[in-house]
């Protein structure tokens, strides 16, 4: 069996599927994956400039849990009302000159 430290160090491919809504959250976890040796990639998914798509998303899955489960958990764990939305657009920083990877 492979010392613990050795299995530590192995090389891993790690993805945080977050907002990272600021150039200061996206620095913070930059600083720290770079700081212990990792290659931080950022992916924007241009969809964020887009508020009617993403409002149909977030009521499309709440559709989805309230018909077929009645409960949270995973995509649709966090209730997401129009005023948590509207701050998310109003305080959502855009990626750019960050080395960022746009997907549209």
């Amino acid at each position: 069996m492979p010392d613990k430290e050795v299995q530590a160090r192995r090389p891993l491919t790690i993805v945080l599927d977050y907002s990272f809504a600021t150039k200061a959250d996206r620095d913070d976890v930059r600083e720290i994956v770079e700081r212990e040796g990792g290659r931080c990639v950022l992916l924007y998914f241009a969809i964020s400039e887009n508020r009617r798509a993403i409002r149909e998303r977030v009521v499309g899955r709440k559709s989805k849990r309230d018909v077929e489960s009645g409960s949270c958990d995973g995509d649709n764990a966090f209730e997401v009302t129009d005023e948590v939305l509207d701050t998310y657009f109003a305080t959502f920083q855009i990626p750019r000159g960050e080395g960022e990877i746009v997907i549209h």
